[in-house]
């Protein structure tokens, strides 16, 4: 990855409008994946009022104490400007590395949720947070996921690639079993591509898309791509969810400044509507 493109990129990123800038979490991955902590930190230093956040960390398998620490960390260096995305996910090589079994992710990632959350609201972690609570979403698709997002967190996060009517049917069950919190916050991952047309945006995602899923991930199915009008009209649907707070977390293929531009023109006015 380009530094100092992304460098640029974060700060247009920034003075074009957008409510934050989300990041991914692997230790082991086939393409550049910088560690979340330290790269958020980074990017909170060159910036003032952008939000950031993970979609989404691997907490199974890191020390929950630590992360309490430098969650209020970054939270407190950045004024806070931060959100969590937490859930299982990582593959058999990163656990086998860090000495953890994978059959006992799901035990780990709900014990280190709550311990987190507890240092965090307590007097214990110094320096504290601005935030009180530092808001906590939980990803995956599945109803054991959507419990958790319910019963340990703020909210949820959609997974990439989960059409419209899945993503509403998941809201409205998160909501159930959380009783219809008025509180809970939404997130949708969406692979987004713009392009002079929608040959050339395919093309852009395939090249980055490609590389970082894998086999694994349908374009046709799982993007929404094309022009820039194309692009506003897909992610609008999304958009009129109702809910207290959707943040549509966009992951554009490429850091040109001109293509960022285009994005924020095709979905920015969308949050005013």
């Amino acid at each position: 990855m380009d530094v100092d493109a992304l460098r640029r990129w974060v700060v247009e990123a920034e003075n074009l409008g957008f409510h934050s800038i989300w990041v991914g979490d692997h230790l082991f991955h086939p393409v550049d994946v910088y560690h979340p902590m330290l790269l958020m930190t980074w990017m909170a230093a060159l910036t003032s009022r952008v939000r950031f956040g993970m979609a989404i960390m691997l907490s199974a398998y890191r020390d929950p104490v630590f992360l309490a620490k430098e969650t209020a960390t970054l939270d407190r260096l950045s004024n806070g400007r931060l959100s969590l995305g937490v859930s299982l996910g990582g593959t058999p090589r990163e656990y086998e590395a860090l000495g953890v079994p994978m059959k006992e992710r799901a035990r780990r990632l709900e014990h280190n949720v709550r311990t987190m959350r507890e240092l965090l609201a307590s007097d214990r972690i110094n320096p504290r947070p601005v935030q009180r609570p530092i808001p906590v979403l939980m990803g995956g698709a599945h109803d054991r996921s959507l419990r958790r997002s319910a019963e340990l967190c703020d909210g949820w996060i959609g997974t990439s690639g989960a059409p419209l009517s899945e993503f509403l049917e998941k809201v409205a069950r998160v909501r159930e079993l959380a009783q219809n919190r008025d509180a809970l916050q939404f997130g949708k991952l969406l692979s987004v591509g713009i392009g002079n047309n929608r040959a050339d945006a395919r093309a852009s995602l395939e090249s980055h898309l490609g590389p970082y899923y894998g086999g694994r991930f349908d374009i046709e199915r799982d993007a929404v791509f094309g022009t820039a009008k194309d692009v506003a009209e897909g992610v609008r649907a999304f958009t009129e969810v109702e809910c207290r707070e959707l943040t549509m977390i966009l992951e554009p293929p490429t850091l040109e400044i001109g293509r960022l531009k285009e994005l924020a023109d095709a979905v920015l006015p969308l949050s005013k509507s």
